[in-house]
């Protein structure tokens, strides 16, 4: 009778790890080729729509092909996603490109709520706080945000993965995935030499991302940049 339910328990506890943070078997996943590896991240369509889509959407129009991590933190974050990065003579300009336009902050509550209130470092209040909590939150290595300016509405199209746990950028920056598979690619990246603001003294090159599954199917809401 034990060992049938040390197996039910053990069962239970593969179920739970798969659905992740939140995560569904109906959410898009986004596969990123390197030139270090491959990294696979779970897309959170179902609890930040907006975001999930716009990154979608750039991702089929291949935007993302042919840039780089352009900004490399050890023990912090890998970040990517500046079209700018694709070009070595920009390099000076790294880190402030974008799609030409930005969107809205979308913090996942625990309620199954969205709040869009970006409270920054100005405030020891998050935005979830009246409904239940943060659902995603950077409470681990391999989680996937959007970065910013640390203002509302300044997300556009560069993103960044932790390598450990940063629980001071809730409330600033939006989690909208999670690495499942390549996170040795993630930490391997994340200890390249680096120099220069963050930059890798290497080429950390994206050379090619895809969706795989359904994407959310919203309308994104766009601001001028």
């Amino acid at each position: 009778m034990r060992a049938r339910w040390a197996a039910l328990a053990a069962l239970m506890l593969v179920f739970a790890g798969c659905a992740g943070n939140g995560g569904t078997e109906e959410n898009p996943h986004a596969v990123i080729e390197t030139n270090h590896g491959t990294i696979e991240i779970l897309l959170y369509g179902n609890l930040t729509p907006q975001t999930v889509q716009s990154f979608g959407n750039l991702t089929q129009e291949g935007y993302y092909d042919d840039t780089r991590f352009h900004r490399v933190i050890e023990d912090f974050v890998i970040q990517g996603g500046d079209p700018l990065s694709s070009d070595p003579n920009k390099s000076d300009r790294w880190g402030s490109g974008g799609p030409g336009y930005t969107i809205v902050d979308e913090f996942a509550c625990e309620d199954g709520s969205v709040s869009n209130e970006l409270t920054g470092y100005r405030s020891n209040q998050e935005p979830c706080d009246d409904h239940g909590g943060l659902a995603l939150s950077h409470d681990k290595p391999g989680m996937v945000s959007m970065a910013n300016r640390g203002e509302p509405k300044t997300g556009g199209s560069q993103f960044f993965i932790t390598v450990s746990e940063q629980p001071r950028l809730d409330g600033t920056h939006p989690v909208f995935g999670e690495v499942v598979d390549g996170m040795d690619v993630v930490m391997n990246i994340s200890q390249v030499p680096t120099g220069n603001r963050d930059q890798p003294r290497e080429d950390v090159l994206v050379e090619d991302v895809t969706i795989e599954g359904e994407l959310p199917g919203v309308e994104v809401e766009k601001f001028d940049r």
